[in-house]
């Protein structure tokens, strides 16, 4: 089975969180959302992604962290620039990126008061002294100051909205190259440090240039060992393609936290709305131990919600269960002792 590429959306506006939801709603991808969110009851469903609120306010603090700790993969941090982003989002940022893979969306860049360089600036601060923080696409303004298309540092080209889903590919013309050079540099500085091979870093001190493949190749390893923040603008339709590109990548990626358990015992963790990560073993319905207790599963399903006998590790699944385990809660195989080393979950 195909590894579930799951994203936890972060953003402290309903509207950033509607829209940017919205937006992965309607693009043709495999995605679980994890939307944090102050509308803790948010939920939508598509064929190919889900997505579900956590609370993020203090009262729930611990909640919103185990369910984004355990239920994702990547984590998308989305800013709108002509409002800035608040103490709460910047802490649950913070630890987050410690230990998943994340990217950050600019966006709200139509306001009179956005700025996506000041932006990039902020989020360097924010996340800079335990991350590269780099931009891979810029904002391109129409005649009417609208966001209309996005210039790729990595394909080094223009996407311009036509119509719809519609985009022209341009290339760029000479005053781009001139206008983004700083900003291509810097990318190219990051990957030279980032890099883990060492013939590669040598030419790139050298001045010598890479191809946009090897260059896409090294910003998607950087970015899965939580070296690299890729900072992208986004302005729904314009800029979405570039981010799922990415995430899709480094999200789909399955990661293990660390267990202590018997090779024989079936592990899992509760991440609320019904949602039940597998790490190792087979879940089938039945009676199982939990941190604090027995859970009974009356019912197994996918993401889509459909009945399902039994399950695979690494995998999301929907769960029914009585009674209902706290956020966070390890659910394993009656009778074992069971330890998982917690992801943003201090619990």
């Amino acid at each position: 089975m195909q590894q579930q590429a799951s994203i936890a959306v972060l953003s402290h506006s309903q509207d950033i969180t509607n829209t940017i939801t919205g937006a992965l709603q309607s693009a043709s991808r495999t995605i679980l959302n994890l939307a944090i969110s102050p509308d803790f009851s948010m939920s939508h469903e598509s064929s190919s992604t889900h997505f579900f609120g956590v609370d993020p306010r203090t009262d729930s603090d611990q909640d919103a962290l185990a369910a984004l700790g355990w239920g994702a993969n990547a984590v998308l941090l989305v800013i709108d620039s002509s409002q800035g982003i608040d103490g709460d989002t910047i802490r649950l940022a913070q630890r987050a990126f410690l230990t998943h893979p994340g990217a950050i969306c600019i966006t709200g860049l139509e306001s009179v008061s956005a700025n996506f360089d000041e932006t990039l600036a902020v989020c360097t601060r924010l996340f800079g002294a335990d991350h590269r923080v780099v931009a891979l696409t810029l904002p391109i303004l129409d005649e009417s100051e609208k966001v209309n298309g996005t210039l790729n540092l990595v394909t080094e080209d223009i996407s311009w909205h036509v119509d719809g889903d519609l985009f022209e590919v341009h290339d760029l013309d000479e005053e781009h190259v001139e206008l983004t050079s700083d900003k291509f540099q810097a990318l190219i500085d990051c990957i030279t440090i980032t890099t883990l091979d060492e013939q590669r870093a040598e030419s790139l001190l050298q001045g010598e240039s890479i191809t946009s493949q090897d260059l896409l190749s090294e910003i998607e390893r950087a970015c899965s060992s939580r070296e690299l923040l890729p900072v992208f603008a986004l302005e729904p339709p314009v800029g979405l393609d570039a981010v799922l590109d990415l995430l899709s990548e480094v999200g789909s990626a399955p990661w293990i936290p660390s267990l202590e358990a018997p090779i024989d015992a079936s592990v899992a963790t509760y991440c609320g709305n019904e949602i039940l990560r597998v790490w190792q073993g087979v879940f089938t319905t039945g009676e199982f131990d939990t941190d604090r207790g027995i859970t009974r599963i009356t019912e197994l399903r996918t993401m889509k919600n459909q009945p399902i006998q039994s399950t695979s590790a690494c995998e999301l699944y929907r769960i029914t269960c009585n009674p209902e385990p706290a956020i966070g809660s390890a659910i394993y195989s009656r009778g074992h002792k069971v330890t998982i080393h917690r992801q943003l979950d201090e619990g």
